[in-house]
C-alpha cells in the first residue's frame, strides 16, 4: 500500500472530521481516488 495514499486519505478525513473543514466536491474526489488506489492494491494480488 502506498504511504502517500494513506496519508492523503488520513489528512482529508482528519481535516473534515476534526478541523471544521467542509466537505467539498474536490476533497471528496481526492478521498475517493486515494481509497480506490488502496483498494486496487489489495484486489490485484
Amino acid at each position: 500500500m502506498a504511504r502517500d495514499d494513506v496519508e492523503e486519505l488520513t489528512t482529508l478525513f482528519e481535516a473534515t472530521r476534526y478541523g471544521n473543514v467542509d466537505v467539498s466536491e474536490e476533497r471528496e474526489q481526492r478521498a475517493l481516488a486515494a481509497l480506490r488506489r488502496i483498494e486496487r492494491e489489495y484486489t490485484e494480488k
